[in-house]
């Protein structure tokens, strides 16, 4: 379920960014073939990020309630309002800061493929680059599923507990 959310996620923010990188690598005097491959580099970028973003609620599980509900329900509380508070904004301060560190790894790889394959045409390097992207997110994909799978399991008495107090 968590890879199904991953990829929707990744979807709807992709029909939006391919299409703008392409244009800017149009823009920047790159051709058409370079400009489209590293749109798709670009593009892995968030896909291997957005498994670690689960992590966030295997660690601290909380039940979609609605904000009247919670607020009336918390509000005699106001720890549990800001836990709440900080567990619904984190992933998204946490999936664009990995993504920064994302995008450093991606530049330093395309230094590298550059550099590696400087004798041949910078297609070549490109499609080092996207072959390169392509395997890193799969890894990243798999080793976080798998990491999320041992963690929840690891912790799985504590989530029911915490999971079957409705108020959380």
């Amino acid at each position: 379920m968590l890879h199904a959310k991953a990829i929707a996620l990744w979807a709807l923010a992709m029909t939006i960014c391919i299409p703008i990188d392409v244009l800017s690598g149009l823009h920047a005097g790159r051709s058409a073939a370079e400009a489209c491959a590293i749109a798709i580099a670009l593009a892995l970028i968030p896909l291997s990020i957005l498994g670690l973003a689960g992590f966030v609620g295997a660690a601290f599980p909380y039940h979609p309630i609605a904000l009247g509900d919670r607020y009336a329900t918390d509000r005699r509380n106001p720890r549990r309002l800001v836990r709440w508070a900080v567990l619904v904004t984190l992933p998204y301060m946490l999936v664009p800061a990995l993504g920064q560190l994302a995008v450093l790894g991606f530049l330093a790889l395309e230094h590298l493929c550059s550099v590696s394959v400087r004798h041949t045409s910078s297609v070549t390097a490109v499609a080092t680059l996207v072959v390169a992207m392509a395997a890193l997110t799969y890894l990243a994909n798999v080793a976080s599923g798998r990491c999320l799978l041992y963690f929840v399991a690891r912790r799985s008495p504590r989530l029911g507990r915490e999971l079957e107090d409705g108020s959380l």
